[in-house]
């Protein structure tokens, strides 16, 4: 069996390191609208070998961001201008409100490194996090198999074009600010 069969894995995390997870919080949580799964602070509990931390999910709990901060400082290199995390919306209403809520909240459109994320035709728009790690709206439905029983055409995986692209069940509506945790 192959491990990466939905059977196999029950949740995909991310985590990187910050020096800015108050700010970072606020970001993803308060702008975005990104539930709080969790969070720790060493200091209160010490069981986390100095790092405080905060994961944050999409609202099904199968994929999570981990953000992590160590007493003494995290190594945490300024990336590149192409280092992306996208959030595919299908429907056009919910990107400009997403769009709209981050200038409201004070965040500017970056012009991004590759052009696929331009925002041609309204398709993608840019920001970047305090760590200056690029986050983008994208209009569409990503990529992947609609369920485990359809498994990727090859021109899902090779060529592939905005129109016509199928998404796993990731099309959760945008959560509102507030306390998700």
């Amino acid at each position: 069996m192959n491990i990466f069969d939905r059977s196999a894995v029950s949740q995909v995390r991310v985590a990187r390191p910050t020096d800015r997870l108050d700010e970072i919080e606020t970001f993803y949580r308060e702008v975005i609208g990104l539930p709080r799964i969790t969070s720790w602070r060493d200091g209160i509990d010490g069981n986390h070998a100095g790092y405080d931390g905060l994961i944050l999910g999409m609202p099904d709990g199968r994929y999570h961001l981990e953000f992590t901060h160590y007493r003494d400082g995290s190594p945490c290199p300024a990336p590149s201008r192409d280092n992306l995390l996208v959030f595919y919306l299908p429907d056009v209403t919910d990107l400009n409100r997403v769009v709209a809520r981050m200038t409201a909240h004070g965040h500017d459109e970056v012009e991004p490194e590759n052009p696929w994320w331009r925002p041609d035709g309204g398709t993608g728009h840019t920001f970047e996090d305090p760590d200056g790690w690029r986050v983008v709206f994208m209009h569409g439905h990503g990529v992947g198999p609609a369920s485990a029983s359809d498994p990727p055409a090859d021109d899902q995986l090779h060529g592939i074009t905005r129109s016509g692209i199928i998404q796993d069940k990731v099309d959760a509506p945008m959560v509102a600010p507030g306390n998700h945790g």
